[in-house]
């Protein structure tokens, strides 16, 4: 299967579901914007079996050239905002998957997208590939059938972590992700103050990642910030014994909970982590709360910090077992459903005849000013 994906910025886990791709058999080609600023991966991230370009700065009559010398069986696109590969797609001949995390909300935006998806979902996109149930929600109500939505978009780097079991007595919490307002790192660290002055032996605090709040870490007592660490760097907290935490006051999915289930740790979040539904069985491998709630995250903090060893060893048990399905096998294989479903050799059926496609090439074959 040759497939082309039209991304925004890379992530150490979208680069290795690529490369097992390749490994399997599959011609992988991505176009994308490169790092981002937050997140500089730099060279950890491995592209030499990708036939990879940056795309920012491309015109849609560059992308869809491309597209037409590739021929992929399916391409695969990181939403429907831009710009560029919206009218590179217009039209095209090759299967189209959106990928999206986003959760329904029903805020004025998604009501507002809702209204004007049948100009750019619809038009632009056959299939939908999602992280989990709270996205499917939403892409059904921009007009996917249930047959077209597939789930199980988003895992961690399995290769990279399945097997780097943390072992040992915990004795520290574990947050890692972006240092923002909507991650609730502020909202952790009010209730990590005064859960260490409500315990006589607390547990340390870990922050791993950057962002424009990375100043609220410096001086704070038990707290040690270990700026931005890429995937390969980040193992080495993984294997160490400790709970993950995700405070997100928004968060639509969490591979960073993927990673901390498959290293096995218990897992404190909120209940707005789209993760949580999969990864998260209360009393079992971890506790949920409410986003925002200062003393329910306090208390879950003692609770957790107060069970006995063994406890907290089953837990972790059970974190890997909810985690060890979600993989890159299972991506590959799920892909491999979508293109060779009988809704997608009917499309290409139709498409093998549609005219309006033709014309639609020779114009942008032919158009040398860029969009």
């Amino acid at each position: 299967m040759k497939i082309l994906f039209l991304w925004t910025h890379l992530s150490g886990y979208l680069v290795a579901n690529l490369n097992a791709a390749v490994d399997s058999g599959h011609e992988i080609h991505l176009l994308h914007f490169g790092d981002h600023e937050e997140t500089p991966f730099g060279d950890s991230l491995n592209l030499s079996k990708l036939s990879s370009f940056k795309s920012l700065g491309m015109s849609s009559r560059e992308i869809r050239k491309i597209i037409n010398d590739i021929e992929p069986d399916l391409i695969v696109v990181c939403g429907w905002h831009i710009r560029q590969y919206r009218f590179a797609l217009f039209l095209n001949r090759a299967l189209v998957v959106l990928y999206m995390d986003n959760q329904w909300k029903g805020t004025i935006k998604q009501k507002l997208a809702l209204m004007i998806s049948r100009f750019f979902i619809k038009t632009h996109f056959d299939f939908a590939f999602l992280p989990g149930a709270r996205q499917r929600e939403y892409a059904l109500k921009l007009g996917f059938p249930t047959d077209r939505i597939w789930l199980r978009a988003l895992n961690a780097d399995t290769r990279l972590f399945e097997g780097k079991r943390s072992s040992g007595e915990i004795d520290a919490f574990l947050y890692v992700g972006r240092l923002s307002p909507e991650k609730g790192i502020v909202e952790l660290l009010n209730a990590y103050e005064e859960y260490r002055l409500s315990t006589p032996l607390p547990w340390k605090l870990d922050v791993i990642g950057d962002g424009p709040l990375s100043n609220e870490l410096i001086g704070k007592v038990g707290v040690t910030w270990h700026g931005f660490l890429n995937q390969y760097e980040l193992v080495e907290y993984y294997e160490a014994p400790s709970v993950f935490i995700m405070p997100s006051l928004r968060e639509a999915w969490g591979v960073a909970m993927h990673e901390a289930a498959l290293t096995g740790h218990p897992i404190i979040a909120t209940k707005t982590c789209g993760a949580s539904d999969e990864l998260v069985r209360e009393n079992l491998n971890g506790y949920l709360f409410i986003p925002g709630d200062h003393k329910g995250l306090v208390s879950t903090l003692i609770r957790i910090s107060q069970l006995k060893p063994e406890v907290l060893s089953g837990f972790g048990h059970m974190s890997y077992k909810l985690a060890k399905d979600f993989n890159s096998r299972t991506w590959i294989e799920t892909l491999n459903q979508i293109n060779e479903s009988a809704i997608a050799a009917d499309l290409r059926e139709k498409r093998s005849k549609s005219f309006l496609r033709l014309i639609a090439d020779l114009i942008l074959n032919w158009n040398v000013k860029k969009w």
